[in-house]
């Protein structure tokens, strides 16, 4: 009979596969749902996934499984303004990912903490981000994934800025333009490699960091019409950040009124690319809130 077991163990084997499979497609259908904002139809991919997920038989395949789901739900409770939902959910997404394979327990703990570096960022928890900014990086930094170093690198930068920690920043994005440099030749061909110097695109944030105002807020403001005239992936948009920078140097430079009206466009390109509940637009309503305070102390 050990024929008839051997059978029916490969039936329920690749039956939890499929089950994975159908949990995949439900989980990538989750998270278009949320990149259109149609959160009830994010809910019920999420909760098919969910039921989906338990049913698997492999215990490491469902464990994966479920620390993606809480990993996506961690990322809707964030656009919903959410804080409390996300971190719960953020919390068991990196118990999951701590127990994965070496293949990809790196690039999804670094996902986590950079998704949580991001919530504390937009909420105020600068300490909080900058924390996870850093495991993000850490984890990643041997993987030979220079990509995903750079971007938590990058947001580790934003958190220095945004407090006037400049020499911390300027050594954190020093090591950002290195790795974007790395990351940038790879891509190009040999000949072009001997031929060019690449331009790291944070040039404007290191000059922010060497307190060189001027030279940031022209950079920024290059930056800004530029990026202005783009069209970025939902919740991808970087123009927000790069008003927030512009500002800071306009406020550096005495510019008030202009910062106010910089802050004014990036409450506007936030709600659009991220939406009115996110944390990121709240984040843009609070400095605009903070920089009126400004001016009228000033009046």
């Amino acid at each position: 009979m050990w024929w008839l077991a051997a059978g029916l163990l490969l039936a329920l084997l690749l039956y939890g596969l499929r089950k994975k499979d159908v949990c995949s497609e439900h989980l990538a259908a989750a998270g278009r749902a949320a990149e259109a904002r149609n959160w009830g139809e994010f809910d019920r991919r999420m909760a098919q996934a969910r039921t989906l997920a338990q049913r698997i038989t492999d215990g490491r395949s469902r464990q994966e499984m479920g620390a993606d789901i809480e990993y996506l739900a961690a990322h809707g409770a964030y656009a919903r303004n959410r804080k409390d939902d996300a971190v719960a959910h953020l919390t068991l997404a990196l118990r999951g990912f701590e127990e994965l394979g070496e293949a990809s327990r790196g690039v999804k703990l670094a996902a986590g903490h950079q998704l949580w570096g991001e919530i504390a960022f937009d909420t105020g928890d600068f300490n909080e981000a900058e924390k996870h900014f850093r495991r993000a990086a850490v984890a990643v930094e041997f993987n030979e994934r220079p990509e995903r170093v750079l971007a938590s690198l990058k947001s580790l930068g934003d958190v220095l800025l945004t407090q006037q920690k400049y020499e911390d920043a300027r050594a954190v994005i020093e090591k950002g333009i290195e790795f974007e440099r790395r990351l940038l030749k790879d891509t190009l061909e040999p000949k072009i490699q001997q031929n060019s110097t690449v331009i790291a695109m944070a040039i404007p944030d290191l000059a922010l960091a060497r307190r060189d105002f001027a030279s940031a807020e022209r950079l920024y403001r290059e930056k800004v019409e530029f990026l202005g005239q783009m069209e970025a992936p939902p919740g991808e948009s970087e123009l927000t950040r790069h008003q927030f920078h512009l500002a800071a140097a306009q406020r550096e430079l005495g510019r008030v009124q202009d910062a106010l009206l910089t802050l004014q466009a990036a409450v506007e390109s936030a709600e659009r690319d991220f939406g009115a509940e996110h944390p990121r637009t709240e984040q843009a309503r609070r400095r605009l809130a903070d920089t009126y305070l400004l001016a009228e102390g000033e009046r």
